[in-house]
């Protein structure tokens, strides 16, 4: 319905009718400056998709050497976030415990193609962030993994005396323990969906892990079946070796402040003769037999070796390398 009732008044500015409202709360009133800028400002709209999304730093540049071209910078484009966004980098991480157990840092690797003699496919690493000192959980399900974590939380409370303040871990669904957690008093940090930089320290810990199990399985050609020695003597070696994300002192002097003793380190998958079982002797029969050696025994004071003729695994200290 057409009344020709007058609503309002517009003057001419800049080539466009600006309407003065009458009688309305909110006035449109656009000063000659700021139109002058929002002119400016479509203008660097239109060239930026002119030229196909040119960065921020690229259109600046054109601007500058040529004069028809109007850019004043800090465009934003939902174009270019959908086309072109990338993840934010990360940085070093300074951050570091001032006592042992302060934090440790979790992580399962696995499975691996090959099955363990025993079964076993994964195993659940836990990484010291103070000393950096590594323990490995050898596991033949991931379901396996919080029993694990219980153990390990027993053996440092019983042997150190020490409680464990702040757990570290990928955001996955083996970690999911709330009420574990909450009952024992610890905080769970978990990184976020598809970022295990947030979780490196154990990453790298693998990483430096398998390339020296690598190196050991390569240089002693022992079958893929006992890949899991390799990983424990990779372990063994490591703690006690200097590292320079702490200083280059080791691991194992950090936790036990003392010198790790290296005299009785042996090379991985070495031949060997191990002394026979008086059960298993007789008067003409041989009185030792040749093995290779594997790792060490936790608890033991003995050898790990492999019969070479029989394939069986077994613990022993009279051993001669």
């Amino acid at each position: 319905m057409q009344s020709w009732k007058m609503i309002g008044q517009a003057e001419l500015c800049n080539g466009l009718y600006v309407l003065q409202a009458i009688g309305l709360d909110h006035f449109v009133n656009i000063s000659h400056e700021e139109w002058n800028t929002k002119e400016q400002d479509d203008d660097g709209n239109i060239w930026h998709l002119r030229l196909e999304h040119p960065s921020d730093k690229i259109l600046q540049y054109i601007s500058n050497n040529c004069r028809y071209v109007q850019y004043k910078g800090n465009h934003i484009c939902d174009v270019c976030h959908y086309s072109k966004q990338h993840r934010i980098p990360f940085k070093n991480s300074l951050s570091h415990s001032n006592h042992c157990f302060d934090m440790i840092h979790t992580d399962i690797w696995g499975p691996f193609s090959t099955t363990y003699v025993q079964g076993y496919r994964y195993f659940f690493t836990v990484v010291d962030d103070y000393s950096r000192y590594t323990w490995i959980f050898l596991m033949k399900s991931k379901a396996k993994t919080r029993n694990a974590l219980i153990r390990f939380i027993n053996l440092i409370y019983n042997q150190f005396n020490c409680r464990i303040k702040v757990i570290r871990s990928d955001n996955g669904n083996e970690f999911a323990w709330n009420d574990l957690y909450d009952s024992l008093g610890i905080l769970h940090q978990t990184s976020c969906v598809e970022t295990p930089q947030q979780n490196f320290v154990v990453e790298r810990k693998h990483q430096h892990i398998l390339n020296v199990a690598h190196i050991l399985m390569i240089q002693s050609k022992i079958l893929v079946v006992f890949w899991s020695y390799a990983i424990i003597h990779a372990i063994y070696l490591l703690s006690r070796i200097p590292s320079k994300s702490i200083e280059n002192k080791t691991p194992y002097e950090l936790i036990y402040n003392q010198l790790p003793d290296l005299h009785d380190i042996k090379v991985f998958g070495s031949l060997c003769f191990v002394s026979t079982l008086q059960r298993e002797r007789n008067k003409l029969g041989p009185r030792a037999k040749k093995c290779v050696f594997l790792s060490y025994k936790a608890g033991t004071k003995g050898y790990i070796v492999l019969d070479i003729l029989s394939r069986e695994i077994n613990v022993s200290r009279n051993v001669i390398f």
